[in-house]
């Protein structure tokens, strides 16, 4: 393992890619909610051709049945990855992990204050370990 001489990524910021909200009659609710399936969580990670930059797109669903929404939020967070790390696939997990970690707080963030704007009863996204979650 090389040294590293500080973090191996860096979080620069975010960017929403995607905020879609919906609210439905009870029974337009009951309909979708099994059509869409929703509250998944997934993310991609992709590298710039120099391992100089990384990005995590992350993408989840979301539902309150009390208040008859469902949502899904979509982010892409950019990291600067340390120039003494330049395994791929080491540079990928931790992407994967701790860049997901990251990005995640600001996607739950981004859920409560949405659905806070239509009513008081705020969805809030369950917390995730990402090293179980990306393995």
């Amino acid at each position: 393992m090389e040294h590293t001489n500080g973090p191996v990524i860096k979080f620069q910021g975010y960017r929403i890619k995607k905020i879609k909200y919906n609210l439905y009659t009870p029974d337009d609710f009951n309909t979708k909610i099994s059509d869409e399936g929703t509250e998944k969580l997934s993310f991609s990670i992709s590298l710039s051709d120099d391992h100089k930059v990384g990005q995590v797109e992350m993408k989840t669903g979301f539902s309150n049945e009390s208040n008859f929404q469902i949502g899904e939020v979509s982010v892409i967070g950019q990291f600067n990855i340390n120039p003494a790390v330049t395994e791929r696939e080491q540079i990928k997990m931790y992407l994967s992990q701790n860049g997901a970690a990251m990005l995640y707080p600001y996607v739950r963030v981004i859920t409560s204050m949405i659905t806070a704007l239509d009513k008081g009863n705020v969805s809030i996204l369950k917390t995730v370990n990402f090293t179980e979650f990306s393995e």
